[in-house]
């Protein structure tokens, strides 16, 4: 089948999680024998040097790539614009012929633009990721002020993109949580409605077992803006990375031993996804620790050697005023490139997700799951149908609760047979071939 993929982002030039799910799936489609082309507007590094990526000038007088540091008046002008047809994009997808197109996030792209190509006949399946189609910024935040005000203009925004988008044949949601939002909008009425997960790709991911049996060993990852030291691991070898299983059965000596536990958090550092929230629960939290660590009962640690550290990963406003403080048991790393994080998944016993935006079925939650971290995230989205259970939810917001749920979870072994029930059902194969059969339904 020759596919046609529409996207706003896409890698290396990607903004958040859509733009990966769109390369998966591109990706999984070359490898089996289906033809793909990609669309994405201009600016894109096409030093990439893949034949598969076309790029096409946007319509707008503030490029998309642009509309972050934007005034509130220029990413007004820039949303109506949009609301047209990119002819640029239409005329290049049409010489394409393909079979089937695929879009994701649409903004910037012209809302009217897939409208004149399904008049065509071109089967067209649209994939949702968050709430752009009736929220320009595509973000809500939790508790927000004036919501009815807030309703209203999101009710024009939706009535405006819809009579521009036209009706895809197939809308897939990852969640039932978004599609129902959607669908309170009176969107995607006329189109066929299905919620399939995104897709993950979990590389040698092994079998794991509830025998949690501690092992210490020397974790360095392949960074070096990481300073490397000792680490008690909660995880039985066979889940841990190849570089840590090489020194698994070397038993230092106890004076040697850093025992560290830590708590990762990978996102954008700013207050929207929680990073003040969860520092002020990281302060109730050290200062909540007693004596002994607050360790595992059963495992015997020399307090004074214990530590619990905070690890950062991610760029954004709020890091400044982390760093700032100067707390010994929080580490920033800063962005690191997605390839470099498994390390990172893999050493940490916790994950956090204390984030204030409504948001769709983070990613992060999945990776974190698969390298068997605990997880305490906020109750809010989708992120409550994605666990299903797994790890804690805690309201968005209470610093509170988040320190107490941090406590708690560090204390506790991941519950790592249903989490390998979930990530089957964000398997890529499975998933792929459920959006093929969507795709030709």
């Amino acid at each position: 089948m020759r596919i046609a993929l529409v996207a706003n982002s896409y890698p290396p030039h990607s903004r958040g999680g859509a733009g990966r799910i769109a390369f998966l799936q591109a990706e999984w489609l070359k490898s089996h024998g289906h033809e793909v082309r990609i669309f994405v507007p201009e600016p894109f590094p096409m030093e990439t040097g893949d034949p598969a990526i076309v790029t096409f000038k946007p319509q707008t007088t503030t490029p998309f790539a642009d509309l972050p540091k934007s005034n509130f008046l220029s990413r007004l002008i820039f949303h109506l614009e949009d609301l047209s047809p990119n002819i640029t994009l239409v005329e290049s997808v049409r010489a394409y012929h393909p079979d089937a197109v695929i879009t994701h996030n649409l903004t910037g792209c012209g809302w009217g633009s897939l409208k004149i190509l399904s008049q065509s006949g071109i089967r067209w399946l649209h994939i949702l990721h968050d709430v752009q189609m009736f929220e320009p910024s595509g973000q809500i935040l939790f508790a927000e002020s004036f919501a009815s005000l807030r309703r209203l203009w999101r009710s024009f925004w939706a009535k405006q993109r819809s009579k521009a988008l036209g009706s895809p044949h197939t809308v897939i949601s990852p969640s039932t949580w978004l599609l129902q939002y959607h669908q309170s909008f009176n969107l995607f009425s006329n189109s066929i409605a299905v919620v399939i997960p995104n897709p993950i790709q979990i590389a040698n991911r092994e079998l794991r077992t509830e025998n949690l049996e501690p092992r210490i060993s020397n974790f360095e990852p392949r960074t070096s803006n990481f300073e490397p030291r000792t680490t008690y691991v909660e995880r039985p070898c066979s889940e841990v990375s190849a570089k840590e299983c090489r020194t698994a059965n070397y038993e230092p000596r106890r004076s040697d031993i850093a025992w560290v536990k830590r708590v990762l958090y990978v996102g954008r550092v700013s207050k929207d996804k929680g990073a003040e929230v969860l520092i002020q629960a990281w302060q109730l939290f050290q200062h909540s620790l007693d004596a002994s660590g607050s360790q595992r009962p059963d495992i015997q640690v020399p307090s004074s050697r214990f530590k619990v550290h905070l690890v950062i990963i991610g760029s954004g406003p709020y890091l400044e005023t982390i760093k700032k403080l100067n707390d010994p048991s929080i580490e920033c790393l800063g962005a690191l490139d997605h390839d470099k994080l498994a390390d990172y998944y893999s050493s940490a016993s916790l994950f956090v997700f204390p984030s204030l935006l409504l948001e769709n079925q983070p990613t992060v939650l999945l990776e974190a799951m698969s390298a068997g971290a605990n997880i305490v995230a906020s109750d809010i989205g989708g992120a409550g149908e994605l666990l299903q259970g797994y790890g804690t939810l805690v309201p968005a917001g209470d610093s509170e609760k988040l320190a107490q749920a941090i406590k708690d979870q560090l204390q506790k072994n991941p519950d790592l047979a249903l989490a390998d029930s979930i990530l089957s059902q964000h398997d890529i194969d499975s998933v792929m071939e459920r959006l093929l059969k969507s795709l030709s339904e």
